[in-house]
């Protein structure tokens, strides 16, 4: 709305007033107060204004109530709700229109009980069509002239009357299309198209990924599964049209940054993703790919909502709808848009906040385009090695991208770095440089923000992981190990390698004890019993007397007596540590021989049955036992047999046999074995993916882990295509038969596996999911049926994974609790670590030293340092003092285990060189800076520098800067910058201006000389400036210049005629030459004792010429001369050389006298405009003679003691209160004819450089 009267009437007393005056004052303020709602408010329905329409028991509109505001400034407010139920035909004023519902039919509401109405539902179906309006109308009334007592016009009022009225939708429409003739796009159908256009934005949400939970998860199907998120939906296309069209629904908000459409360039970066990647590069990077769309998809989001509904109004047009309201449709579900019949309000930037929003919203698109800008699938990481592997305190969940960390794979290279756009509210605060982030190294100077673990993690709830991707997965573990004690994090962290199942490698139990406890213990139950049964047995048979001598015989063989004649002697003597089975024929009767080797069998036990359960030789003990049970069957057969060895027989021999296998139950150690080779191998599976999958499918990527979770990473293994059989043939086909050290592997069933691969070839099968989960499972193998040959992406795919080293990390995921035993597996579990430290560098002071502190990590104290390759000292609190330079070292802790020698290197002290500066045309300084020292990056004022150089922002000239260097071990160093630009110079002469001193045409009168004569011989000022004429009028300069009035006061007079000859030489050049002209010429008048005659001075620009020029006649009192004057330093006549000085002519006479001017000084207006004197030599004292040559004749000779240098130009001669036959008188030597004789004769010498001197004699005359 724009103002219309801008003007008022101030009233004086006794002003005659009249209805203008007074209606212009009201016009006045009511518009004020109209603009102020407008503009300064808003436009539109505040609040209130539901209308409800229902048809029983009757017809009822319902209007609640609310206010608004018209585009005109009026209040439209509804104090109550109210029911209306009847309408009648409706007219407008005539005196006051509205044009807008000129030549529409319109109809206006009442409540019930008004007269000369319809019903509302009278016709049938009128309301379904209509539209509500709240109009507010103004009707002026002529207010009756003549009273009883009183004829005075006593004028007409104006009426505001709130009117609810009804109107065609289609008529409501065509006014609404008429408000397109604005150009303002703020009609309710622009306005209600751009909402549209907002909220129709698509809506995008990431897919999960989706690893198969089978007994098979490849690097393959890990990688591929990633990317399926992209090819499956076409989702980066889907994410780059969003973002245009992002970009055209809220280009008013940012086209001064973006007139063109910044995701142009999107599908050429990411459109592979919808297809198959074109390299390695982008192979590997897909799960950073993933996280990139996750972090685009999120700023969308937050970008969008944020902007959707900001619309506010600078100074709306009056015209859109001036004292009406839309209200709504009766009926709004008639139509698809019922938002274009209802003004919404739109507020003022005042009370909406608008230009801090604008500013939030062009930072949150600017960081979308940065984002797509800065991604790189090849992310420089840190020169530090042990820095490489970063953890980043963020947030997961629903906030909003701002409040989450800076991922790694986004550059700080852009202008502005896109730190500075993470985060609009901590850049309006200041404080963008404390977004964490992995590379805030780059940009942050700050503890809390380099090292954000060591501070309160309350605030967060997710640690991202960054910096691992293709790492060997055991130093990825070591380095995130020692992060989670180092810094007690409440995480799990586990790795697992893709591949089929295989069962190659070993198992340390001691290492899984808690999952062998109850096996051992069970075990040892069973040895006791195995070894108290064979030891009985061994008594039994070892007791009896086979007639030869009688024998000794202890409880356990290894300690039986070698008495000749017995049957352990006998055994011991056959034995010899041979096998058992070896024992079948030693030359001794069967009978004999079959108790030897029941003994062997028996006492093979003793050594079979070991303490560790680790260390049992599974396949020695379950031949032993075999063989035995496979003897004492064939013992049995000669059960009958007669044969007898004094006590011993086959009889007996056999019962002490069956006593053995009954009383043991050996076959609870063949249960016990499978046991635990099933547990042996529950372990390795541990180590795979593929296990892991079915055990936890719900694991997530989000390229870090909750905190109290459990961070999973995935390595590549590359798997064997050949496997051997294992510990069972029927479970294990294609398995590796070593599971516990010490094992020999067993026959394969070459069925199972003949039968998998005719499966395998069978095209009919080979896409049954369910076979191939089947085969999978029963033979640990990959199962791929020969289908059609491998595509495209098949083949890269394959290529890639095929140069991976094994124990790559290829991706990693996590699980949002902690996993997954107390026992930990051989995963998580590393071997004794070496001990590290950090090294805290102090700052370098000027001694070229700095303070160094170690700082033991892990190991065991107490630790010794090893510095530069001298010997080992002991390591204390106290700071090591080393010199600038580089330097090595390492630290041994208490078991004697070494750190890894580590270089640093300490920095010459941190040093600012002399800033160069230089000025801008808006009058303020910019320094530049070069920093020296110190350990880079450097942050200035709490901002990051990519580079060793500052340059502040524009200064004013004169201001002080403060400057504050911190770099990366936080040594700091202070200045301040401070200059003065100059402004530029546009004076002549590079500003270079002269003043001199030039002999006044007058000199003051003396008691004896008064004038009696002064006039002007002329009517003009002859002026010529830079070889320019001007005329000057001589009247006005010297109209004051009067006989009387220099008798009077000498110095004022001719100090006044000075000023106004200087305001008239100004006024000509302004005149000429704009304000350049100002100031060009001065000329001033300044008495002053000490010089020896009147002076006038004049300052000019040293390579500028002027000359002022005019005639004047004056009598002291008698003669009269009648002298030209002219002030010049213009070249002589003759033209071969400048005079600079006055030139007096005896008009009289034809007789011309010049007096060089005296006294210069120079100054530079440009620079500083102090005057310097020009006069410089030595002093000089000058002489008068004199001599009388004829009545009232005397001739004067001028000299001087000591040598003039440089040479005198100019000798004048006074003679105070004498009146003399002519009107000056200069040379060395004069001669001067008085007409009244005065006191003295005064010389005035004048050299070359402008120096005068003066002297002065009395005349005494003989």
């Amino acid at each position: 709305m724009k103002a219309e009267y801008d003007q008022f009437p101030i009233f004086e007393a006794n002003q005659v007033l009249s209805n203008r005056h007074l209606n212009q004052v009201f016009n006045y303020l009511d518009e004020q107060n109209r603009l102020t709602r407008s503009n300064l408010i808003g436009i539109g329905i505040v609040c209130g204004f539901e209308i409800e329409y229902t048809t029983s028991p009757e017809a009822v509109i319902r209007l609640s109530k609310g206010v608004g505001i018209t585009s005109k400034g009026y209040l439209v407010s509804e104090a109550d709700d109210i029911e209306l139920s009847a309408y009648r035909s409706y007219t407008l004023p005539n005196d006051i229109g509205y044009a807008s519902f000129e030549g529409h039919p319109i109809w206006e509401l009442f409540p019930n009980g008004e007269p000369n109405t319809q019903a509302l539902n009278q016709p049938s179906g009128f309301l379904n069509d209509k539209a509500l309006l709240l109009f507010l109308e103004l009707k002026k009334a002529p207010l009756r002239n003549c009273s009883p007592n009183n004829c005075d016009d006593k004028g007409s009022s104006v009426t505001v009357t709130l009117r609810r009225l009804l109107i065609k939708r289609t008529d409501l429409a065509d006014i609404i299309a008429a408000l397109n003739g604005l150009d303002a796009g703020l009609s309710s159908a622009d306005l209600e198209n751009q909402l549209a256009e907002r909220f129709n934005l698509p809506d995008l949400r990431l897919p999960n990924i989706s690893v198969p939970s089978t007994s098979l998860a490849t690097s393959q199907q890990v990688l591929a599964a990633f990317h399926a998120v992209f090819s499956s939906s076409g989702l980066a296309a889907k994410v780059g049209e969003a973002l245009s069209a992002a970009y055209r629904a809220f280009k008013p908000l940012v086209e001064n940054d973006y007139p063109n459409d910044p995701f142009e360039g999107f599908d050429a970066k990411f459109g592979f993703l919808n297809s198959q990647p074109d390299s390695a590069e982008q192979v590997l990077f897909l799960p950073y790919y993933y996280d990139c769309f996750d972090d685009l998809l999120s700023a969308y989001d937050e970008f969008r909502w944020q902007a959707a509904e900001l619309i506010c109004l600078c100074g709306p047009p009056a015209e859109l709808f001036p004292r009406h309201l839309m209200v709504g449709l009766l009926f709004p579900e008639a139509v698809a848009e019922p938002g274009y019949y209802r003004h919404r309000f739109l507020p003022s930037p005042a009370v909406g906040a608008c230009t801090e929003q604008t500013r939030t919203l062009q930072q949150l698109f600017a960081r979308l385009v940065e984002m797509v800008e800065r991604f790189s699938n090849k992310p420089p990481l840190t020169n530090d090695a042990t820095q490489q592997i970063k953890i980043t305190p963020s947030r997961l969940g629903s906030v909003a991208l701002s409040e989450k960390a800076i991922p790694y794979y986004y550059l700080q290279n852009g202008n502005p770095p896109l730190y500075r756009l993470w985060n609009p509210v901590m850049t309006r605060r200041g404080r963008a440089a404390q977004n964490l982030g992995y590379r805030a190294f780059e940009y942050a100077s700050q503890a809390f923000v380099l090292d954000p673990l060591r501070f309160d993690l309350e605030p967060y709830n997710f640690l991202r992981i960054e910096g691992h991707l293709g790492k060997p997965y055991q130093n990825v573990l070591e380095n995130l190990l020692q992060h989670k004690d180092r810094y007690r994090l409440p995480i799990q962290i586990m790795a697992l390698r893709t591949g089929a199942f295989e069962e190659s490698g070993t198992v340390d139990l001691k290492e899984h004890a808690c999952y062998f406890e109850d096996l051992l213990t069970l075990y040892r139950a069973y040895k006791r019993e195995i070894l108290c049964a064979s030891s009985k047995a061994l008594s039994a048979l070892l007791n009896k007397n086979i007639g030869r001598q009688a024998l000794s015989a202890e409880s356990r063989i290894a300690r039986l007596d070698r008495q000749p004649g017995t049957l352990g002697a006998l055994f011991a003597e056959k034995y010899q540590g041979r096998d058992v089975c070896d024992l079948v024929d030693i030359g001794e009767p069967p009978l004999m021989n079959a108790a030897i080797r029941s003994v062997g069998y028996l006492y093979k036990f003793e050594h079979l049955l070991v303490e560790d359960l680790a260390e049992i030789d599974w396949p020695s003990l379950q031949q032993n036992m075999e063989g035995l049970k496979q003897w004492t069957a064939e013992i049995e057969k000669q059960r009958e047999g007669d044969e007898t060895a004094g006590e011993l027989d086959w009889k007996a021999l056999s019962l002490v046999l069956k006593s053995m296998l009954d009383q043991c139950k050996l076959e609870a150690l063949e249960l016990i074995e499978e046991e635990l080779l099933r547990r042996v191998r529950e372990v390795k599976k541990k180590r795979f993916l593929s296990h892991f999958l079915q055990k936890h499918p719900g694991i997530r990527h989000k390229a870090g882990v909750p905190i109290g979770g459990t961070f999973v990473l995935v390595y590549h293994q590359t798997s064997k295509s050949e496997a051997k059989s294992g510990v069972s043939a029927v479970k294990n086909v294609a398995a590796p038969a070593l599971t516990v050290e010490g094992m020999q592997p067993s026959v394969a069933h070459t069925r199972v596996k003949a039968a998998a691969d005719r499966l395998k070839n069978n095209p009919a099968l080979a896409n049954d999911q369910d076979l191939q989960w089947l085969l999978e499972t029963v033979t640990g193998r990959p199962f791929r049926p020969e289908t059609a040959a491998p595509s495209n992406w098949q083949k890269l795919l394959d290529a890639v994974v095929g140069q991976l080293p094994d124990g790559s990390v290829i991706a990693d995921f996590y699980l949002p609790y902690l996993c997954c035993s107390d026992c930990a597996p051989i995963q998580f579990v590393l071997p004794k670590s070496p001990p590290t430290f950090d090294i805290e560098v102090g700052c370098t002071n000027p001694n070229h030293q700095a303070e160094v502190s170690v700082i033991p990590l892990s190991g065991k104290a107490p630790y010794r340092l090893q510095l530069n390759n001298q010997a080992f000292e002991p390591l204390t609190d106290k700071p090591l003092i080393l010199n600038t330079g580089a330097h090595r070292m390492r630290i041994i802790d208490a078991d004697d285990s070494e750190s890894t020698v580590r270089e640093i290197v300490i920095a010459e002290s941190l040093l600012l060189l002399e800033p160069e500066y230089r000025c801008t045309d808006a009058g303020a300084y910019i320094a530049t800076m070069r920093i020296t020292g110190g350990t880079p990056p450097y942050s200035v004022n709490g901002e990051m520098l990519s580079a060793s150089e500052f340059v502040s922002p524009p200064t004013a000239s004169g201001q002080t800067l403060p400057v504050e260097v911190v770099d990366r071990n936080q040594c700091s160093v202070r200045t301040e910058l401070v200059f003065v630009c100059e402004a530029e110079c546009d004076l002549p002469c590079e500003g270079l201006s002269r003043r001199c001193a030039y002999r006044l045409w007058l000199q003051a009168p003396g008691p004896e000389t008064p004038y009696e004569v002064v006039r002007l011989s002329g009517n003009l000022i002859h002026f010529r400036f830079n070889g320019q004429n001007f005329e000057i009028g001589a009247e006005k300069v010297f109209a004051d210049v009067t006989a009387a009035n220099l008798n009077q006061s000498f110095d004022n007079t001719i100090g006044g005629a000075i000023k106004i000859l200087n305001a008239s030489i100004e006024e000509v050049l302004v005149d000429e030459f704009g304000e350049a002209g100002r100031g060009r010429l001065i000329v001033s008048y300044e008495p002053d004792e000490k010089e020896p005659f009147s002076v006038l001075r004049i300052e000019h620009f040293v390579c500028e010429r002027f000359s002022l020029e005019w005639a004047m006649s004056y009598g002291q009192p008698a003669p009269v001369f009648d002298i030209s004057v002219r002030y010049s330093n213009e070249p002589l006549p003759n033209g071969n050389a400048f005079f600079n000085g006055v030139i007096l002519r005896d008009r009289r006479r034809n007789t011309e006298t010049r007096i060089p001017a005296f006294d210069c000084s120079e100054r530079n207006q440009c620079v500083d405009g102090e005057f310097r004197r020009l006069c410089d030599g030595p002093d000089i004292r000058p002489t008068i003679t004199f001599e009388s040559v004829g009545t009232n004749r005397m001739s004067f000779s001028g000299g001087v003691e000591g040598r003039a240098s440089p040479p005198i130009i100019a000798w004048i001669w006074d003679f105070p209160s004498a009146r003399t036959s002519e009107p000056l008188y200069a040379g060395e030597k004069v001669e001067v004819e008085f007409e009244s004789l005065g006191p003295s004769a005064r010389l005035t010498v004048i050299t070359a450089n402008g120096c005068h001197y003066v002297t002065e004699r009395t005349l005494l005359l003989r």
